[in-house]
């Protein structure tokens, strides 16, 4: 009985601690950077409204802002850069005993270039090839009430994320344009900070992503739509999702997706509407 108890008892401890964890995100994927580039002089000023999707039985709230911007320096070839900013909250993870809510900030600016190119005469279908790089902070603060006791905890993390984003793009009408993509990304998790007791952050799971760099696969498309009379300003709408969402052996996950809508602005448009 004793060794049956024995061998028994590792399994108890692990089922416990998996029916009872509160996940943490650590990725949310941004917005594509999409341009509908066909010849040299085309440019893209954007900003957008956006939100992470969520995985599990939670209250949620993740939404933030992506500002990008893109110039076609020749007719093949182009320089991007975007800012992309989240907060996030969460509440209640798998019903737990006590309240606990999890705020989630992530800030990253990026700088990359890229290439394009028509597949048609028309120029009703391009191609875009897009790499680029950047670094910034992602930051968890966690407050609750366990019976008899509050808690306050944070996690401050720096990291450098850097993809390759192919797409592939539609123009059928004038003022219509779509667009389908993936994006292979790497997250480097570097110097941090925290408060986490050294047993919570091994069994939260920041040990194992520290110096290390995680993969994630997105997809998803991008919708355009010029405003009559106005070809240079146009609204966007992309939804994406993320095919890895939970970090392997750790309570670690990813967003489930994104969502963005926003304005963008076509300054080489613009210029030739004046000239003629």
């Amino acid at each position: 009985m004793m060794k049956l108890t024995t061998f028994l008892y590792p399994i108890f401890i692990i089922f416990i601690f998996s029916s009872c964890t509160r996940y943490r995100y650590i990725y949310a994927p941004a917005t594509p950077n999409i341009p509908y580039f066909t010849e040299k002089g085309d440019s893209k000023a954007a900003a957008y409204y956006a939100g992470a999707g969520g995985n599990g039985n939670v209250t949620s709230r993740a939404d933030g802002i992506d500002i990008q911007g893109a110039y076609a320096i020749a007719n093949h070839w182009m320089i991007a850069t975007s800012y992309f900013n989240r907060n996030e909250k969460n509440i209640d993870y798998n019903n737990q005993p006590g309240e606990q809510a999890i705020y989630y900030k992530r800030n990253i600016i990026e700088m990359g270039g890229g290439y394009f190119n028509a597949l048609n005469e028309k120029k009703s279908i391009t191609i875009n090839l897009l790499v680029s790089a950047g670094s910034g902070k992602f930051t968890i603060k966690e407050k609750g009430t366990d019976p008899g006791s509050t808690f306050n905890r944070f996690y401050d993390v720096n990291v450098f994320k850097y993809y390759l984003q192919p797409s592939i793009n539609f123009r059928p009408e004038k003022n219509f344009s779509f667009a389908f993509y993936i994006k292979p990304t790497f997250v480097r998790y570097g110097k941090f900070n925290t408060d986490y007791t050294a047993d919570e952050f091994k069994s939260y799971g920041f040990q194992d992503i520290y110096n290390k760099t995680l993969s994630f696969f997105e997809l998803g498309y991008d919708l355009k739509f010029s405003i009559p009379g106005a070809t240079w300003l146009s609204i966007e709408a992309a939804v994406s999702g993320v095919s890895k969402n939970y970090i392997y052996g750790t309570p670690l996950i990813s967003r489930g997706g994104n969502g963005a809508i926003g304005l963008t602005v076509n300054f080489g448009k613009m210029e030739k509407k004046k000239i003629q």
